[in-house]
């Protein structure tokens, strides 16, 4: 009777501890949300700009792709993101802001499925390495807890010459 006493209790306090660590889980992570996202370039050099929204399982894909054959006039991957609709892209003109907007279709497309972040990509000019370290991606995350409160629901991006900056404050996870 008492080791069926201990039995009873141990498993009870092992689905405590499951039920604890599920909880934490759900925590840690937002939900993802739209964004404006505002894009705008301080190189003279024409740019083309690729916003991706990114689940976490493709991320690890992402940003290991050679960023140097995706720009490259018959990359595979870039076309068919192009053709399933999965990417929105922007040819960037100085001094002009591009916008992905907070109700643009995409992100209805993006949100249905599991996506944790946007992907910004830039053509940027010069020699990279293009691969993991390459500078011109940038992974953002979309959750409302990752920005700050004042940024009235647009995240800013500027182009440079030679990497992409986030001009709005970001909220480092733990």
């Amino acid at each position: 009777m008492n080791l069926n006493r201990t039995t009873t209790t141990a498993c009870f306090l092992a689905l405590l501890a499951v039920i604890s660590l599920l909880g934490s889980g759900c925590h840690s992570t937002p939900k993802p949300k739209p964004w404006n996202i505002k894009i705008t370039k301080t190189t003279p050099a024409t740019v083309d700009v690729d916003v991706i929204g990114v689940s976490s399982s493709e991320k690890q894909d992402w940003a290991s792709y050679d960023l140097n054959k995706y720009w490259s006039p018959n990359d595979e991957r870039r076309r068919e993101a192009v053709a399933s609709d999965d990417l929105v892209s922007f040819s960037l003109k100085m001094g002009e802001a591009s916008e992905l907007k907070i109700d643009d279709k995409h992100w209805k497309k993006w949100l249905r499925n599991p996506t944790a972040e946007l992907l910004i990509i830039a053509n940027l000019p010069g020699s990279f390495s293009g691969g993991a370290d390459d500078f011109r991606r940038k992974f953002l995350y979309l959750g409302k807890s990752d920005w700050d409160p004042d940024i009235k629901k647009t995240i800013e991006i500027e182009i440079q010459t030679t990497l992409i900056k986030v001009k709005t404050t970001q909220i480092p996870r733990d």
